[in-house]
């Protein structure tokens, strides 16, 4: 059974929303349905037509952090081991 992961994006302001950018990062913590961070997981950000803009792995806390191209609209993917695939769209 793959459980789910919960993402907290979170911009440089310090505001915690399920979807908060700053206009070049996009910076957040990968969880499990628990809270528990998910150490690991594999983190992409792509251009809505494909191309690979970032990608790498969150750290022990499961945070991540990507600077972002201003004004280009992604998606944002999550993976990880157990867990079920995880894509939102960033504006």
């Amino acid at each position: 059974m793959r459980r789910s992961l919960f993402l907290l994006l979170v911009c440089a302001a310090a505001v915690a929303t399920p979807v908060a950018l700053a206009d070049d990062v996009v910076s957040g913590v990968v969880k499990d349905p628990s809270g528990a961070p998910v150490p690991g997981a594999t983190v992409r950000l792509e251009a809505v037509n494909g191309a690979m803009l970032a990608s790498g792995t969150t750290g022990v806390e499961g945070r991540f952090r990507f600077d972002r191209l201003t004004g280009q609209r992604a998606l944002l993917v999550v993976e990880a081991p157990e867990f079920e695939r995880f894509v939102q769209t960033l504006p």
